[in-house]
C-alpha cells in the first residue's frame, strides 16, 4: 500500500511543516503527537479506499498484496493524460510510451516486462481496463480521461488475472453512469499553440438507463523543427472517446456496454545525435543539430494509431451472498509507423512497421459465500491474431523485410478462496490452470527495393504451432494485530505466453532456447501507514530472474540432429517435426 511523495518543492514544504509546528505549539500540543480526532479520520479514510484487488470490493487495508492506488481525481490534479503518469506514484513501476508506436506502452514492475513491442512477443505486466485484459502493448498507453482510479497491483498476478501477469497488473476502471445527469469541461491552452478539451456528459435516459460520454482532444505544435524539410518534430495531435449504458432491468441485475476508440497521428519525438558519424557511414559529415529537438531527417517520419473496442458485461446477484458475472469483449487496433533512426537527410537506417491486431474474449465469474469465507472462481476464454509487416532500408543498398501472423487461442479455470482463520488471521489460496495455443507464420528475406516485392534470398519461411500449459498458484497469510496494521507473507506464480521470433533468421539462427519459468516469493509487512504509501521491511526475491516465466511444451527435432525450443524457428532447409515435451 503506498502514497505518491509529496510533490511540492522542499522550500515550500519546510514552510509548511515550520506553520504547522508552531500553530500546534501556540495552540499547546505537541506537533508530534496528532490530536484523536485526526487519527480516527485518519482511521476512516484508509477504510474508505475500496479496490477489487482480488476481484471483489473490500478495503485496501485489508488486501495482503503490494497494491498503489490512485483516483482520478488526482490523476487530474498532477495533469496526467495517460497511465505513464503512475510512474511518478507507484513504486517499482517503470511505464513510459513505447519506442516506434504512439499509444503503445512499455512497463516493467520489478524489472520484469516487455521492451520490445514487435507483434507476437507477450509482454510481462497486464494492462486491464474495466477488467478487459490488452493483449497487445499497441493501444495500451490508455488515457486517464473519466477514469475513477487506477490500481497497480504488484508481483505475480497469474490467479485472478491471469494472461501475462509475471510483473504484475495495472487496471484503469472508468467512472459509471450516475442516476443524475450532470457533466463537466475544461479548455485548457499554453505554449507551443497547446489547445486540449475534454467533455464529460452523464445523461440518464429513463428510469432502468444511464448513459455516459467522454471525449477529449489534444493538439500541440512541435518542439523542434526538421531542418531538411522545415516540418515540425514532436506535435501531438491525439482524441479519445469513451461511450457507456448501465441498464437495471431488476434490482439484482445489471447490463453495462462500453465503448471506447482512440486516435493518435502526433509526431515522433527528436533523435538527439550526440557525435558526428565517420564518413563511411555520412559522407556529408552532418553537423550536429543546434536544438534539442531540431533534427534532419530526410524520411517522412509517421506514428499513427487507430485502436478501440466494445465490452458487455451482465452482473447478477442470483442469490444474497452468490454473485454471477459474465465479461464479453471484442478489441481491435491497427499501427504503421516510418522511423528514420539516423535523423539525418541521407538513408542510413530507415524502418517501415505496420501492425493489425483484433482480440475476443468471455469471462464468467461465480463470486460468494459465507460467514468468514470468500470464494472466486471462473472461466476465460481469449482469441487473439496479430499481424505485422516491417522493411529496413540500410544505406540503400541492403533492404530487409518480415511479415507474419500470430494467433493466440487461450482457455483459463480458476479459483481463489479467502477464509478467517481467527479474528486475526486470514488466509488466501488460489490456484489457475491455463492452456494456450499458438500458431505463427512468418517469410523473411532480402530484397532488391525498399518496396519488398520479391526477394532474392530467404531467410526464414515456416508456419509453426505450438502449445503451453501453466498451472499458478497463489497463497498468502495475514495477520491483523491491529485495526491500522497487517503482516502478511505470500508465494504467487504467474503465467507469460511464449511465442516465436517473427524476425527470425533461419539460416544463420536455426534454433534459439528461450528463457524458463519463474516464480516470486514476496514478504512484506504494513503497520499503521497511511495509504498507498510504500510498506516498511518489504523485500522480495526470485527464484528464477529470467522474464519468461513459459515450461515450453516441446522441442524441435531435426533431421540434421540439432534441436531447439518450439519458440525457436525452425529451418525452412531442414524438415523439423515437434517431439514430445521433456
Amino acid at each position: 500500500m503506498t502514497r505518491p511523495r509529496d510533490a511540492r518543492p522542499p522550500s515550500t514544504r519546510l514552510f509548511a511543516m515550520a506553520l504547522a509546528i508552531a500553530s500546534a505549539t501556540a495552540a499547546g500540543v505537541d506537533p508530534a503527537e496528532p490530536r484523536r480526532g485526526e487519527q480516527d479520520a485518519e482511521a476512516t479514510r484508509l477504510d474508505a479506499i475500496v479496490v477489487t484487488a482480488r476481484r471483489r470490493p473490500e478495503p485496501l487495508l485489508e488486501v495482503p498484496g503490494a497494491v498503489t492506488v490512485a483516483s482520478g481525481e488526482e490523476l487530474e490534479s498532477r495533469g496526467a493524460v495517460d497511465i505513464s503518469a503512475l510512474a511518478m506514484l507507484a513504486p517499482n513501476l517503470a511505464i513510459h510510451p513505447a519506442r516506434a508506436f504512439n499509444g503503445s506502452v512499455t512497463a516493467h514492475i520489478r524489472g520484469i516486462g516487455q521492451f520490445d513491442p514487435v507483434w507476437g512477443a507477450e509482454p510481462g505486466v497486464g494492462v486491464y481496463i474495466d477488467d478487459v485484459a490488452l493483449a497487445r502493448p499497441q493501444g495500451a498507453l490508455l488515457d486517464v480521461l473519466d477514469v475513477e482510479r487506477v490500481e497497480v497491483l504488484r508481483g505475480p498476478q497469474g490467479t485472478l488475472f491471469g494472461r501475462n501477469t509475471i510483473g504484475g497488473a495495472i487496471r484503469v476502471v472508468t467512472r459509471r453512469p450516475d442516476a443524475a445527469p450532470g457533466g463537466s469541461a475544461a479548455v485548457t491552452v499554453g505554449d507551443h499553440g497547446r489547445r486540449e478539451g475534454r467533455l464529460v456528459l452523464n445523461a440518464p435516459l429513463a428510469g432502468q438507463v444511464r448513459t455516459r460520454l467522454a471525449i477529449a482532444g489534444y493538439d500541440r505544435d512541435g518542439y523542434g523543427r526538421n531542418l531538411h524539410t522545415g516540418g515540425e518534430v514532436g506535435a501531438r495531435d491525439a482524441a479519445v472517446a469513451r461511450w457507456s449504458a448501465l441498464w437495471t432491468p431488476a434490482d439484482e441485475v445489471e447490463v453495462r456496454l462500453a465503448w471506447d476508440q482512440y486516435r493518435d497521428r502526433s509526431g515522433p519525438p527528436a533523435g538527439r545525435r550526440l557525435a558526428v558519424l565517420p564518413p563511411g557511414i555520412d559522407p556529408d559529415r552532418t553537423p550536429l543539430d543546434p536544438g534539442r529537438h531540431d533534427v534532419r531527417s530526410g524520411a517522412p517520419e509517421r506514428l499513427d494509431l487507430d485502436s478501440g473496442g466494445a465490452s458487455l458485461t451482465i452482473d447478477w446477484a442470483m442469490h444474497p451472498r452468490w454473485r454471477l458475472r459474465s465479461t464479453s469483449a471484442w478489441r481491435e487496433g491497427d499501427s504503421r509507423a516510418v522511423l528514420d533512426m539516423d535523423s539525418l537527410p541521407r538513408t542510413i537506417f530507415t524502418l517501415r512497421r505496420d501492425f493489425h491486431e483484433r482480440q475476443r474474449s468471455q469471462e464468467v465469474q461465480v463470486s460468494g459465500g459465507s460467514v468468514g469465507t470468500h470464494l472466486v472462481a471462473g472461466v476465460y476464454l481469449f482469441d487473439g491474431t496479430e499481424a505485422g509487416s516491417g522493411r529496413a532500408n540500410f544505406q540503400e543498398q541492403r533492404f530487409y523485410g518480415a511479415r507474419g501472423s500470430i494467433r493466440t487461442r487461450s482457455a483459463a479455470a480458476y479459483a481463489s478462496i479467502v477464509h478467517d482463520l481467527s479474528p486475526a488471521w486470514q488466509l488466501d489460496a488460489g490456484l489457475r490452470y491455463t492452456l494456450e495455443r499458438k500458431t505463427a507464420t512468418a517469410f523473411n528475406g532480402n530484397y532488391a527495393d525498399d518496396h519488398a516485392t520479391a526477394p532474392f534470398d530467404v531467410r526464414a519461411d515456416f508456419t509453426g504451432r505450438t502449445r503451453y500449459r501453466a498451472a499458478t498458484p497463489r497463497l498468502a497469510l495475514s495477520w491483523r494485530p491491529g485495526d491500522r496494521t497487517m503482516v502478511y507473507a505470500q508465494a504467487s506464480r504467474g503465467f507469460k505466453g511464449g511465442s516465436y521470433n517473427v524476425r527470425a533468421d533461419a539460416v544463420d539462427a536455426p534454433a534459439a532456447t528461450p528463457p524458463g519459468p519463474g516464480c516470486t516469493p514476496t514478504t512484506a509487512a504494513t503497520a499503521g501507514m497511511p495509504p498507498r504509501r510504500p510498506a516498511p521491511a518489504a523485500r522480495a526475491s526470485s527464484c528464477d530472474a529470467r522474464s519468461n516465466s513459459v515450461r515450453p511444451g516441446g522441442t524441435w527435432r531435426c533431421r540434421d540432429g540439432s534441436s531447439g525450443w518450439p519458440t525457436s524457428t525452425p529451418s525452412s532447409h531442414v524438415p523439423c517435426t515437434q517431439a514430445a515435451a521433456a
